[in-house]
Formats: structure tokens, sequence, C-alpha cells
């Protein structure tokens, strides 16, 4: 049997926002975006770092290593900042197709990863924000508009936090979303699958994606990648 390889797409508006601080990555066995808070040049720059470092990460990993190596991604993204004097926070989120067909998803902020499989959604991380945690904890307090937005977790040179870490066995057709808060917070879950069911190509549906939250007032950077799971060349 061949071994699965991923066929990605990326897509991105600028929103309202003066600069495009999100950073898309992708390959044949990973896809990646990563957010940098702020909205001066250096944003920019954290979620560069982010994203290639983490390739970096993902490109050296086999499936004994998997976990250890995305666990330890936010404490080398951080080493990496530091060395680059960057004080810019970064989010990140990024999947990974191990050599055994593993399909591993990690993210730490606001930016989610999902696996959809003939329409359904089978996995997608959490939101790292205050919404968020409301949500989990159940508590009597409403988070403001502004609270709401509030990252609990991200990246920084001082501030790696951990990842969220998942793992489900791939498959032929399965489809990978990454995507940055920008998409995530305006295109409700059950809108992004149907966006999904919509189309076949990658590159197809991820400008379908960014195209739903065009025009939305005062809009944050938009940036998805979207892959399917495919059999690689024998």
């Amino acid at each position: 049997m061949s071994a699965l390889v991923l066929d990605a797409a990326a897509a991105q508006w600028v929103g309202a926002r003066e600069r495009q601080n999100d950073v898309t990555l992708y390959g044949e066995r990973f896809v990646a975006v990563a957010d940098g808070a702020g909205d001066d040049l250096s944003a920019a720059v954290a979620a560069d770092v982010a994203v290639q470092v983490w390739a970096q990460q993902a490109d050296s990993l086999d499936s004994a290593g998997t976990l250890h190596g995305l666990l330890g991604a936010p404490a080398a993204v951080a080493r990496a900042l530091t060395a680059q004097g960057l004080r810019s926070s970064t989010t990140y989120a990024g999947a990974f197709l191990d050599s055994d067909g593993l399909v591993w998803l990690t993210s730490v902020g606001d930016s989610r990863v999902l696996l959809v499989r003939r329409g359904e959604v089978l996995a997608v991380s959490r939101p790292h924000n205050r919404a968020a945690e409301a949500a989990l904890t159940g508590t009597d307090h409403v988070p403001t508009p502004q609270e709401a937005v509030t990252l609990t977790r991200s990246v920084s040179c001082d501030r790696p936090d951990v990842p969220d870490v998942a793992v489900l066995a791939g498959q032929p057709g399965d489809l990978l979303v990454v995507a940055t808060d920008g998409i995530d917070t305006e295109l409700a879950l059950h809108r992004l699958v149907r966006v999904l069911a919509a189309g076949s190509d990658p590159q197809d549906l991820a400008d379908r994606l960014v195209a739903e939250v065009r025009g939305v007032p005062d809009a944050d950077n938009a940036s998805c990648v979207v892959a399917r799971v495919v059999a690689g060349a024998a």
C-alpha cells in the first residue's frame, strides 16, 4: 500500500488590519498556521518563526518520538524567538501525518485544527481563550467581549505554554483544516463543515472558507490551510 500524504493549499485575507500577521505553511506531511499577536511587523515575524520551527520539528519526527516532539514544540519556538530578540507572542495550530498513517493534531492559543471524515468532525481543538475556558468550567461569570478573546495560552520568548495534542488514524479522503481566529470566531463549526462539503479541491475549499468571512466589519486577519489525505506515489 502506498504511504499517505497531504494535498494541501492555503488562503488568506488581511481583513480590516493594516498588515497580515498570520502565516501559513504546508507540505506533504504537515499543515500549519500561526497568528502573531499585535499590529506591528514583529507579530508577523513571530508567527513565521512559529510555523518554521514547528515544521522543522515535524519533519524530524518519527512515530516513536512524535508525542514528545509536539509537546516540546512551544519551547523550541520560544527559544527561536529569544534568539531573534522577539518579544511578540503567537498562537499556532498544526497537523502532522506520520509514516504509519497517524494524523497528529496540535494547537496553542485560539488558532484551531480539525479533522473531517465524510462530513463528520472527528476531532477539533479547543480555543485557548477566556470564552472557551468559561464554557468548559461552567463558571457563572460571563466574560465581556474583550475578556472572551483574551488568550489563556500562547507562545512567546518567556511563555512556552503547553499544547493540546490528539492523534487519529488517517484515511484517504480525510480533510484537515488549520485556521486562525479570524475564520474560527466568525464561522461556526457547522458552517465550516458545510463549506467543506461543497467541493473537493483543497485550494477551492480554502478560498471558500476565506470568502465566508470577507466583508465582516472590523475583521481580523483570516487564514487557513486545507489538506486532503491521499495515497502517495507507489
